[in-house]
C-alpha cells in the first residue's frame, strides 16, 4: 500500500500518525510525508526553518518513513495567498505518490494551516472516475485539534482507532526530535502529554494505547 501524509507544518506528521506510519513501514507499506510549509517564517530568530529540516528528517527516519518531502508555503499564512495554489500544491503531491490512502488534517483545528490543508487536500482528491485514492483519514494534532470545538460541524470525533501500544515509545522518540516545538509537562506537545492521550483514546476503544482518526472517505471493491 501506498500512503501519503500530508502535514502543514513539521510535527504534526508524529504528532498526527506517527505510530501509525510506524506500523504502516513494519507491514512494508511505502509512507510519504510532505510538509507544506516550514513552520518557520513567522517567527525564524536565524537558523529555524533549517534546524525545522534536520528534525524532521531525523524524526522520519525514526518512523520508517520512505520519503520526506518538503514545499515552501507560508507558514500561518495559508489563509493569505489563493487557495488554488495549495491545491495544486497537493495535486502535484498526488500525482507524484498516487497514494491509496492520505491521512490529512482535521477541518475543526484551531489553526488556520491545518483548516486550509485539510480543504485543499479533499479537493485534491475529489473523487473522480479511475482515482488511485481509496481511503483518506483526518488525524488529531495536540495543541491545535482540542482547542476549536465551538461547533458539532467541526468537533474531532475519531471513528477509527489504531492499536500503537508496540510503538508508543517509537512515536514519542520521534517527537522528541523537534527540539523547539516540545514543551515541558503539561503542556499538551510534552512527551507525557502525547503518552497520556494515546492512552486516553485507548481507553475509549478498548485498547491500551491508541492513535484517533476520522474516516472521511472510504472506496472499496468488495465488502
Amino acid at each position: 500500500m501506498k500512503i501519503v501524509v500530508i502535514a502543514a507544518h513539521p510535527d504534526d506528521e508524529a504528532l498526527g500518525c506517527g505510530g501509525s506510519i510506524i506500523k504502516h513501514s513494519m507491514k512494508g507499506d511505502k509512507v510519504h510525508i510532505r510538509i507544506l510549509t516550514d513552520g518557520a517564517t513567522t517567527r525564524d530568530s536565524g537558523g529555524l526553518k533549517e534546524k525545522l529540516r534536520e528534525n524532521a528528517s531525523t524524526c522520519s527516519e525514526i518512523l520508517g518513513a520512505t520519503s520526506l518531502k518538503f514545499y515552501d508555503l507560508p507558514n500561518q499564512r495559508l489563509d493569505a495567498i489563493p487557495v488554488l495554489d495549495i491545491i495544486e500544491t497537493i495535486e502535484e503531491i498526488l500525482d507524484e505518490v498516487k497514494p491509496d490512502r492520505i491521512y490529512t488534517h482535521h477541518v475543526g483545528d484551531r489553526n488556520i494551516d491545518h483548516q486550509k490543508v485539510h480543504h485543499a487536500t479533499l479537493t485534491a482528491a475529489r473523487p473522480l472516475a479511475g482515482s488511485y485514492i481509496k481511503e483518506i483519514y483526518s488525524y488529531f494534532v495536540h495543541s491545535s485539534t482540542e482547542w476549536y470545538q465551538s461547533s458539532s460541524s467541526n468537533v474531532f470525533i475519531p471513528n477509527v482507532f489504531v492499536e500503537i501500544s508496540d510503538v508508543i515509545d517509537r512515536k514519542i522518540e520521534a517527537m522528541e526530535c523537534y527540539e523547539t516545538e516540545c514543551r515541558p509537562f503539561p503542556h499538551l506537545r510534552s512527551s507525557e502529554s502525547i503518552r497520556l492521550h494515546s492512552q486516553c483514546w485507548g481507553l475509549d476503544s478498548g485498547l491500551k494505547y491508541a492513535e484517533p482518526f476520522m474516516l472521511i472517505r472510504s472506496l472499496r471493491n468488495s465488502l
